[in-house]
This record gives structure tokens, C-alpha cells and sequence, in this order.
């Protein structure tokens, strides 16, 4: 019969990565007594989910948790014992004994910033002396900081001068100018107490000088705030009122980028292409649509039931983007599987957008070609999963892959339930 452990056995040959240790106390510490921390089992896992799109593409982070900064913190210590990269860890670190926080951080939360997101997270542990701490877990690292894009609508742009520019104050100290050609994000710190947002327009409309500040409260960090200026032309009551033409109207919308959210502020707008032939086709659903997932040619799959499979069977899918994949998750719900997986991926799930560590692994499974290091800005990739079957420890209980896809349109969640005959 097969197991899990020719699973193991399969994937051992293709990672066979260098390792490193250090077992050395840390210089300056004043206790004897020490222990050590296995970070095979310390995952970082990014929380990030926003699919909101803006004029120059993803509002998403382009972050990868192999550039994360992991520290050790001492309970009641300010500094931390040790910091590392992720992607550069140690496989064991000594540390004294302890109750101890580990804290993982992308960025440094500026003030204000342009393209500076900044994304933390912890877990609690404990150091025993002569003991091996190795159930950590997962630390997972959330969106921290404030995120503001501006938009010009065209018709304001055409009518609005080189200089004009909008200035966004958030709290007392955070203040970023976006000039008329700016396209990226800026990103705030957020200071407890503070949830005040002011945008302000200064410009000229047709050679006029115009003015115009919008305020927002109730602003909260982990959120993205896309705010499009938009001119809206008036009827004069005065034809000599030349400055009576014309205001310029703000709409907002907001995100969260840490979880999707229904949001009670006014929207924008979508600003991605219709589909003006046949809109509410949805065989036909034009550019908005994002990452279609179906079963492959020749496999008799239904999504929305268990599938009964034999040893050797077809088991595929076909996942298809408009736009080109941003995003290519395959999870598997059984706790040996991803006990397994963890150490060889850096993380208990296949990523084939950033594989990182394990790139051999989708590669010798035959989830990314020979040769191919991502998919992302793929169009259509066939993922067959007939390797895992045999793999597999238990006739009869049902296995659960999670594909999670997404594009510059959206993101898409399928289940594909398996159950070994």
C-alpha cells in the first residue's frame, strides 16, 4: 500500500537544500540557562487579499515573506535577542529561557511614504532550558499601515494644469504631495486616536486657480482609501462667473486589504472594461472576469461533489485569466500532508507565483514545467494532481484541494474534493 511516506520519500531527492545551524548562546545575554528553537516549524504567511484595481494595475503588494524580518523578543525586553530574514534563517536558534514573542515585519511603517507598505505579525513561544521549542506555527503577518491613491479622472486631467497637484494629510504628521502625474500609492502610519484623512486639490481649471479639500474620519490602518477627483461642469448663474462653471467632486472608495469587506462608503466607479455586447452573458463576460476554473479535457470531475478516484486516474484541472495570474495557491486540507510539505515549500501550500524554496518540489510534481519558475502572467495552465493520488494515505476519506487564483479582474476560490477508491 502506498503512504505517506513515499510521498516523503518522492520529494526528498529534489530538495535537497544546504542547511545551516548555529548553536551558540547569544553574546550579551546574562542567564546560563538556555534552549533552542526548531524554525522548521516557524512559518510566515502574508496576509493580503485586496483585488481592487486602479489605472496603472493590482493594488496588491508586490510581497514575498522571504524578505520578511523575523526577531526574537524576550518578554519584557525592548530589543530583540535575534533578528533574521526569513528566506535566511537559521534551521536552530539558542536562545535563554524565556517566554518570548517572534515578530515578523516587512517595511518600517513610515510616517509617509510612496510605495512603503508595511505588514506585521507574532507568535507567542517559550524558551525551556535543554528543551527543543518546535511548535511555533504560523505567524501570520497582516497589513499594518494606511494606503492612499489618488486618481484624476481623464475629463479633470484635460482641463486641469502641469502643477496642479492634491496634498493628503493623514493624522497630525503624515502628509504626502500627489502630483498631477503621480500613479503610485502612498502609505501612512497609523496613530492611534487619529482617523482624520484631508485631500486637497490646489490648481489651476482652465487657467482659474481652484481650491478644494475633502475630509474623512473614521479612518482605520489595513485599509486601502482610493480617492478619484472628478470634474463636474455647472451652469453658470453668472455667464461673466467664470469660477462658478465648473467644482470638483471627490468620490472614495476604501478596502480592506486584509479581508475583503463590504464597504458603506460611496464607490467608484469600476474603471475596467465592460463588455458592451453582451453584459450579462456570462459566456461572454468581457474583460471583468477574472480566473475561470473547470475540469480539464478528459477528466470527469464535478466541483461541487465529492469525486470517487482509483490509483492512476486523470485528476486535472484548467484555469484560465483574461488578464494573466497574479496569484496560484494549491492548499491540501490533511494536517500530514502539510506537516510534510512545510519544510520543503517554506510554507504548508504549493505557491507557483512565488515558489521561493519550493520551486523543485512544483517542478519534479510537475505542477510548474521543467524549466518554468512561475506562473504569473500566465494565461491558462493545466494543474494534474494524478501524482497525489497514489500518495494519498486513507481509502475512503475525502482529501480537499483548495485552488486559490487570481488576476488584475478578481480572485476565485475552488474546491476539488477527493475521496481514494
Amino acid at each position: 500500500m502506498k503512504t505517506i511516506y513515499k510521498f516523503l520519500f518522492a520529494l526528498i531527492p529534489l530538495l535537497a537544500l544546504p542547511a545551516c545551524s548555529k548553536d551558540e548562546p547569544f553574546p550579551g545575554t546574562q542567564s546560563d540557562a538556555v534552549g533552542t528553537l526548531s524554525t522548521k516549524a516557524l512559518l510566515v504567511e502574508l496576509q493580503n487579499k485586496e483585488n481592487v484595481l486602479n489605472k496603472v494595475g493590482l493594488t496588491r503588494a508586490a510581497v514575498s515573506v522571504d524578505d520578511f524580518t523575523v526577531s526574537f523578543v524576550r518578554d519584557g525586553d525592548a530589543a530583540p535577542l535575534a533578528s533574521y530574514k526569513y528566506a535566511e534563517m537559521p534551521e536552530i536558534v539558542t536562545l535563554p529561557v524565556g517566554k518570548y514573542f517572534a515578530v515578523a515585519t516587512y517595511g518600517d511603517n513610515p510616517t509617509a511614504e510612496f510605495d512603503a507598505p508595511f505588514f506585521m505579525g507574532e507568535k507567542d513561544f517559550e524558551i525551556r532550558e535543554n528543551e527543543i521549542t518546535d511548535n511555533i506555527g504560523t505567524i501570520v503577518c497582516k497589513f499594518q499601515n494606511v494606503r492612499v491613491t489618488i486618481i484624476y479622472d481623464p475629463v479633470l486631467q484635460a482641463h486641469m494644469d502641469a502643477n496642479s497637484k492634491v496634498d493628503v494629510r493623514v493624522g497630525e504628521s503624515g502628509l504626502l504631495e500627489f502630483n498631477a502625474d503621480e500613479t503610485r500609492s502612498g502609505y501612512f502610519a497609523y496613530v492611534t486616536d487619529s482617523h482624520t484623512l484631508a485631500a486637497e486639490f490646489s490648481g489651476l481649471i482652465d487657467g482659474v486657480p481652484y481650491n478644494e479639500t475633502k475630509t474623512y474620519t473614521d479612518v482605520v490602518p489595513g485599509n486601502h482609501y482610493r480617492l478619484t477627483f472628478k470634474l463636474r461642469v455647472l451652469e453658470p448663474e453668472d455667464k461673466g462667473d467664470v469660477n462658478g462653471n465648473f467644482n470638483i467632486d471627490v468620490e472614495i472608495e476604501k478596502s480592506d486589504i486584509n479581508v475583503n469587506v463590504d464597504s458603506d462608503w460611496e464607490t467608484v466607479e469600476d474603471d475596467r472594461n465592460d463588455n458592451p455586447d453582451n453584459p450579462d452573458n456570462p459566456d461572454n463576460p468581457g474583460d471583468k472576469t477574472g480566473p475561470v476554473v473547470v475540469p480539464a479535457d478528459g477528466c470527469n470531475l464535478n466541483l461541487d461533489a465529492v469525486n470517487q478516484v482509483t490509483a492512476g486516474e486523470k485528476v486535472a484541472l484548467k484555469i484560465t485569466s483574461s488578464a494573466g495570474f497574479n496569484q496560484f495557491e494549491i492548499h491540501v486540507d490533511d494536517e500530514a500532508l502539510q506537516e510534510l510539505l512545510a519544510p520543503m515549500l517554506g510554507k504548508n501550500y504549493f505557491d507557483l507565483v512565488t515558489p521561493g524554496q519550493g520551486l523543485d518540489a512544483c517542478q519534479g510534481l510537475g505542477l510548474l514545467a521543467e524549466g518554468e519558475t512561475t506562473v504569473s502572467g500566465l494565461k491558462e495552465k493545466i494543474i494534474d494532481v494524478t501524482s497525489f493520488i497514489g500518495m494519498l494515505p486513507e481509502q475512503g476519506k475525502i482529501y480537499t484541494f483548495t485552488i486559490v487564483v487570481g488576476d488584475a479582474n478578481g480572485s476565485v476560490t475552488k474546491e476539488l474534493k477527493i475521496s481514494v477508491k
